[in-house]
C-alpha cells in the first residue's frame, strides 16, 4: 500500500467519525510521517519524541503499513491488522491421540488432528 493511501484512509475515516457524532472515551491522535520506512520517518519520529512526546503517548498504535489488503475476485475483502513486525513469536501446539508408528500411519494421527484444529 502506498503511504498516501493509508494517511488518506485514516484521515477520511476521522473526519466520517466526527460527522456521525462519534465520541471516543480517550484522544484520537493522528501523526502522519513524510516517509514509509526511511530515514525521513526516523527523524520525524525521533523529533516528536523529544519535543512533543506527550502528544503521541497513546495507549495502542494502528499501524496503515501492515500489508496489503486481501483481494477477492478484484473488490478488497479485508486489511488485516498488525500487531508486530519483525519480531518472533513462539507457539506451542499440543495434541493428544494414541500414536503409532510413521511405518504404519491411521487415520486419525495427531498431525491430522492437529491441521483440523487450525484449519477450522
Amino acid at each position: 500500500m502506498d503511504v498516501k493511501d493509508g494517511s488518506a484512509i485514516l484521515v477520511a475515516t476521522l473526519v466520517r467519525l466526527k460527522q456521525e457524532g462519534y465520541r471516543p472515551n480517550r484522544d484520537v491522535i493522528l501523526a502522519l510521517t513524510t516517509g514509509e520506512e526511511g530515514e525521513a520517518t526516523t527523524t520525524a519520529l525521533k523529533w516528536l519524541l523529544a519535543n512533543h512526546r506527550d502528544l503521541i503517548d497513546a495507549a495502542f498504535v494502528i499501524n496503515m503499513d501492515a500489508g496489503d489488503p486481501v483481494v477477492l475476485n478484484g473488490k478488497r475483502l479485508m486489511r488485516t491488522v498488525q500487531a508486530s513486525e519483525k519480531v518472533y513469536v513462539t507457539f506451542k501446539l499440543e495434541v493428544h491421540n494414541a500414536g503409532g508408528h510413521s511405518s504404519l500411519p491411521t487415520k486419525d494421527n495427531a498431525i491430522y488432528r492437529l491441521r483440523r484444529r487450525w484449519a477450522a
